[in-house]
């Protein structure tokens, strides 16, 4: 991961999770990531959702009222936690200057293809080699290819 090779005699290689523990603030982010840092893991994990598309209309639209919402409906507090996708590339570039990898996992091939500079396909805990000839890709194009590196 990241130029660190991981294998049965390797020292244990550690993730911070920090899912949606942001609340949708990129600078509280930034400071989980820091801490994440100062503590010695290796990576951070973040989630992202293309919540209408991951959940019913029905689901989506609930009232969702306790004393953590971020919205009156369950939609509305998801998308309350969700950074936007330039906060996302900026949180990103925060975890470089840093020194510790990013990874971020999506829940759906939208999502896959706006915020990854890599998509990887993953069954039993390891990734499954590209097709030789897939009929139609199930993957068209990662950002990375849309956008110039930030080393460019």
């Amino acid at each position: 991961i990241d130029g660190v090779e991981i294998h049965d005699g390797s020292a244990c290689y550690v993730i911070a999770e920090i899912g949606n523990n942001h609340q949708g603030s990129l600078e509280q982010a930034k400071r989980l990531v820091d801490a994440a840092k100062e503590c010695g893991v290796d990576a951070v994990k973040l989630q992202k959702r293309a919540n209408r598309t991951l959940y019913t209309s029905e689901f989506f639209d609930q009232p969702y009222d306790n004393e953590f919402s971020f919205g009156r409906t369950y939609g509305e507090h998801r998308e309350a936690l969700e950074l936007s996708p330039s906060d996302c590339a900026e949180l990103q570039a925060h975890a470089r200057e840093v020194g510790i990898t990013f990874v971020y996992v999506t829940h759906d091939q939208e999502e896959a293809l706006t915020m990854s500079d890599r998509v990887a396909v993953m069954r039993g805990g390891a990734e499954v080699p590209a097709l030789a000839q897939p009929a139609r890709p199930a993957l068209t194009s990662p950002a990375s290819r849309a956008r110039p590196s930030p080393e460019a």
